[in-house]
């Protein structure tokens, strides 16, 4: 929105300043109140006279103000996306010339939403929630089988429960707490169904544990799979910085932290690649088997196990294009920034004397 105040000419608003006026430019009509006000405090003579004068130049100033309303003019510029005119840097194979024409035609969350979340990854959950289904009970009931359409009222439920919080499920169907949105939506027995049988990837393709190359976010391996392709289509900005991101939860999992010097102690740890706005490129769910010897990637150094993370994350900025990356002293050793100066990556951040090698700084 832009507003032009449009004020009134010397002969219409009554004030009488111009440029080469050598009176005082700030001077507000409420000045003139104050001052007569706090004269009439400090003066114990000519009280009425005071008052007097007061309410006159209070009368004139509400009238000159008025006059000055009137000449205000508001004009509302309709919102307009802004895109850089450079080419952008397409940096995966799965990324299409044409996904700048789709950003561009992207007018609310909701597009954009079903841009991140398209109907591959929707099919793909309906898929194995049918092939979970049947896993478990061979004769599951062919009425209790969901579509497309009954997974995305599904998903939106979810992110009303996350803003809306209620101890179970069923009190959103209570009379007396129920919420119409989602009584209109979807039954709770439904609901409570589609949750018993989510599933993201098959229980059989999964690697036992013990052995190379196990995955403890196999179930979910798909999703994150998704997302990360999904993000790695938008340009990426010059400025991007690596930190880790905590998802506070309750939950009994054996991939929850404890961190005591953060606000939330027990959480989910993620590790995140974005942009100066906060839109992330890249995200990496911590599990704890990501620096195994099996899970190092092929062509890659070993850089202990923080750097290992910038490597992981940052492996698909493009080369030699001046990109800035920003990490705190928990990513940051000299290893990190000779991987990053070969690359052409500029690499700023705060670091712990004890990871500089025996490099004196001073004090």
């Amino acid at each position: 929105m832009k507003i032009n105040l449009i004020f009134p000419s010397e002969s219409d608003s009554g004030f009488g300043f111009s440029d080469d006026s050598n009176e005082d430019p700030t001077f507000r009509p409420t000045s003139v109140v104050s001052s007569a006000s706090s004269e009439s405090h400090e003066s114990e003579t000519s009280t009425n006279e005071t008052v007097s004068t007061t309410e006159t130049s209070m009368y004139k100033c509400s009238t000159t103000f008025q006059q000055s309303i009137v000449s205000i003019k508001v004009v509302t510029i309709p919102r307009e996306l802004v895109w850089n005119l450079e080419e952008p840097t397409w940096y995966t194979d799965t990324a299409e010339v044409s996904v700048r024409y789709i950003f561009m035609t992207l007018d609310s969350p909701f597009q954009f939403f079903n841009y991140l979340f398209g109907d591959e990854i929707f099919e793909k959950i309906l898929a194995e929630f049918h092939l979970y289904a049947v896993q478990k009970d061979p004769k599951y009931p062919i009425y209790l089988m969901i579509n497309n359409n009954d997974l995305k009222k599904f998903v939106g439920i979810c992110i009303i429960m996350s803003v809306v919080h209620l101890p179970n499920t069923k009190m959103y169907g209570n009379p007396s707490l129920e919420n119409s949105v989602i009584k209109d939506t979807m039954s709770c027995n439904k609901f409570e169904n589609i949750c018993t049988n989510l599933h993201f990837s098959n229980n059989k393709d999964a690697i036992p544990s013990g052995q190379p190359r196990h995955n403890r976010l196999h179930k979910i391996r798909p999703v994150i799979n998704h997302l990360n392709e999904k993000f790695a289509t938008v340009p990426m900005d010059d400025s991007l910085s690596l930190d880790q991101q905590l998802c506070a939860t309750k939950y009994r999992h054996y991939l929850k932290q404890y961190m005591h010097m953060k606000p939330h102690k027990w959480s989910y740890s993620v590790f995140v690649l974005s942009r100066v706005t906060g839109f992330a490129y890249e995200l990496e769910l911590y599990s704890g088997l990501e620096n195994g010897e099996s899970q190092l990637l092929e062509g890659y150094t070993d850089l202990t196990v923080c750097a290992n993370v910038v490597v992981r994350l940052g492996r698909f900025i493009p080369e030699n294009k001046h990109h800035r990356l920003y990490s705190d002293n928990y990513f940051t050793t000299p290893g990190l920034m000779t991987f990053c100066e070969k690359r052409g990556i500029y690499c700023l951040g705060t670091v712990h004397q004890n990871r500089l090698l025996g490099v004196k700084v001073p004090s």
